[in-house]
């Protein structure tokens, strides 16, 4: 059984303002109109300070930078954990990771257990309301058929479950043996050298053109720039002077940015970003694999110097977002504390979820 429904959707929509992009749509009934089109948009072990309108000098990210322009910057937000799958889950449930059966990282092999099938997703409760939804991406919450993202609230599901691929082969190369991991559906699919971040784009566009006249939600999460590093030639060549390794993260990072522009670009051509609103979260850890803060990752904290070279960091759970309220605040700057955000923020968007009437 799930647990209660009322309940969670409080504790839901607490992680899922802070991380949306909100787009209306023209649609064939004034009800449906109503309801905001929602594209949850996340990177993985992207730098808090990692984009040029966070203060960067040395990667650049057009993209999210205009997103920055059009909406508010906060500087305060705090994840549910500093590393991948409990972050994940927090934001996809609204609760604590413990909560939802995770207290470290899913398993990244066939059949291992992840986050619990009795939590409510974002998925789940927009579904309840007339959504169509899709995770697109990296998932990394479960490996088992009822654990996997059709089990979890999604009608549509593209990516990997485990956590990190290699972006051509598509394979999972860390921890043996070496595991094909690309899913559509629950059903292996292969596009052996195909970039990854090209096909999600495609995805993706897919399933909006297939959904605009109805409300949908999308859970866009980039495996980008998680290692490997496996950016984009130009980039690299873009980069070449930066120190190792920060040169490869660098241009993985832009190309990141890339995809990411690619996607809104295709938001704007159907016209469904009107009086939008929403936001962008950037990172979950504070370290790179390797260094001296892994092993000082319980701790809670790292020191910048200690990370500088590859990424820039603050606090373990810190990851600052991009959020695209009404025009009236964009290009604000927001630097209250925040932590899945609050009971107003909850009441505004389940009611803007539920449509007219509610």
């Amino acid at each position: 059984m799930k647990h209660n429904m009322r309940y969670l959707s409080n504790q839901i929509l607490t992680a899922f303002t802070a991380v949306t992009l909100l787009a209306f749509t023209a649609s064939p009934s004034p009800a449906a109109q109503s309801k905001p089109n929602v594209i949850v948009i996340v990177t993985d072990d992207q730098g808090s300070v990692d984009a040029g309108c966070y203060g960067a000098k040395d990667i650049e990210t057009p993209a999210l930078d205009a997103l920055a322009a059009r909406g508010v910057r906060f500087t305060q937000f705090y994840s549910g954990a500093p590393v991948c799958s409990p972050s994940r889950a927090a934001l996809l449930t609204g609760g604590y990771p413990l909560r939802a059966g995770l207290a470290n990282n899913a398993a990244s092999q066939r059949g291992g257990e992840g986050m619990a099938t009795e939590q409510v997703t974002i998925a789940e409760m927009l579904k309840a309301t007339g959504y169509a939804t899709a995770h697109i991406g990296k998932w990394h919450l479960g490996y088992t058929p009822e654990q996997m993202p059709n089990g979890q609230g999604f009608d549509h599901s593209f990516g990997h479950m485990g956590g990190c691929i290699d972006n051509y082969s598509h394979f999972f190369y860390w921890q043996g043996p070496n595991v094909h991991d690309l899913y559509r559906n629950r059903q292996e699919v292969h596009y052996p050298g195909r970039f990854f971040g090209d096909l999600m784009v495609e995805e993706a566009s897919r399933f909006i053109e297939q959904n605009r006249w109805r409300p949908f939600f999308i859970f866009f999460a980039v495996n980008m720039p998680h290692y490997p590093y496996q950016g984009d030639p130009k980039w690299l060549e873009r980069y070449q002077n930066l120190p190792y390794p920060r040169n490869l993260y660098a241009a993985f990072l832009s190309t990141c940015d890339e995809h990411i522009g690619s996607l809104l670009k295709k938001v704007d051509d159907l016209g469904l970003r009107g009086a939008d609103a929403g936001g962008f979260p950037i990172g979950q850890r504070p370290f790179h694999r390797g260094t001296r803060a892994l092993r000082r990752r319980q701790c809670g904290f790292v020191s910048r110097r200690e990370v500088q070279s590859v990424r820039g960091r603050h606090p373990a759970a810190r990851h600052d977002f991009l959020a695209w309220p009404p025009a009236r605040r964009r290009g604000a700057r927001s630097d209250g504390t925040r932590l899945r955000l609050d009971a107003d923020d909850r009441r505004a968007l389940r009611r803007e979820a539920a449509g007219p009437g509610h």
